[in-house]
């Protein structure tokens, strides 16, 4: 398989973004063997590419956390750790009930999960790329007002949690060892930007001003590097500045290029060059979010040098 042909690859680009350079070769472990496990349950694109990436992709990292969590407790070798033993991890918590249609957080799942991580780190491997994934994961969002009655949303944890509890109990040890090898990951993502990387949030309407990202050091606003590692994001100026923006996440960027009008498959070496701007979504959006949706009119004929090809 080729580096485009892993890049393209589903399964393959999810790995790739869990697994940044410097990772724990525990986690890497976990990561292929649950993808792995993912194979037959991976699901099919029956809606927008962006959004069921980052469904499978959740689902995926929640795998590989369950798979290294068992690891650490039953002190056994990842590729010696059995479904049956991950599954019932899983199974054993209260995330798999539903509560009016949201699964219920895991807290037992929660702490297993945390207790694993901090001994990675005490054995002294990488763990703060693992704990930045879990932490992403185990995120709960709130109701914006301490007035509302909402409930808070369910963490992408807990729903993880609660879907695979129940795929699988689908997966026999038959089938499971009749799984074809995961595919290789694929590689960290390397966008070069010819125009500028401009914010796509609160714009004020169709024709709303999206400003440009500026570095810090020298106020340069085009001619970036985008730098995807794993599920982090860094950005050179064209004069040698790396800088990090809150804006800026791996998963944002990939989404912003595979929406891009300019449809471009990253080359052998997991580069891709965007002759114009590149709109990512802004802070506080979802990364399944399109944010090419914020740039209409006169301002995406400039952007795309025409209409917005289908998709």
């Amino acid at each position: 398989m080729t580096e485009q042909s892993r890049t393209a690859d589903p399964v393959a680009r999810a790995m790739g973004e869990l697994l940044p350079a410097g990772g724990s070769m525990w986690w890497r472990a976990a990561v292929v063997q649950a993808a792995r496990w993912m194979l037959p349950l991976w699901t099919p694109v029956t809606v927008p590419r962006h959004h069921t990436s980052a469904i499978n992709r959740q689902r995926l990292a929640v795998l590989a956390l369950a798979i290294l969590t068992t690891s650490h407790e039953a002190q056994q070798p990842v590729d010696q750790v059995g479904i049956a033993q991950v599954h019932a991890l899983l199974a054993a918590d209260a995330g798999k009930e539903m509560v009016g249609g949201v699964p219920t957080d895991p807290w037992g799942v929660r702490r297993r999960m945390e207790a694993a991580i901090r001994g990675l780190g005490e054995a002294g491997d990488a763990a703060r790329p693992v704990l930045a994934v879990y932490e992403q994961l185990a995120r709960i969002e709130y109701p914006d007002s301490t007035w509302s009655h909402d409930a808070p949303n369910a963490s992408d944890l807990a729903v993880a949690v609660w879907w695979l509890n129940r795929a699988l109990a689908s997966l026999t040890d038959q089938e499971v060892h009749r799984l074809p090898p995961a595919p290789a990951p694929a590689p960290s993502l390397v966008v070069k930007v010819r125009g500028a990387i401009r914010r796509a949030d609160h714009a004020p309407g169709p024709h709303g001003p999206i400003d440009p990202l500026a570095c810090p050091s020298c106020g340069s606003p085009e001619g970036w590097t985008i730098y995807c590692d794993g599920m982090a994001a860094s950005a050179l100026c064209p004069y040698g500045h790396v800088s990090t923006h809150e804006v800026l996440t791996a998963p944002h960027v990939r989404t912003s290029v595979l929406l891009h009008p300019v449809q471009i498959q990253p080359d052998e070496a997991g580069s891709v060059d965007i002759p114009m701007d590149i709109v990512v979504a802004g802070l506080h959006a979802s990364e399944t979010d399109d944010p090419y949706d914020h740039w209409r009119g006169r301002n995406w004929a400039r952007l795309s040098g025409g209409t917005r090809p289908g998709r």
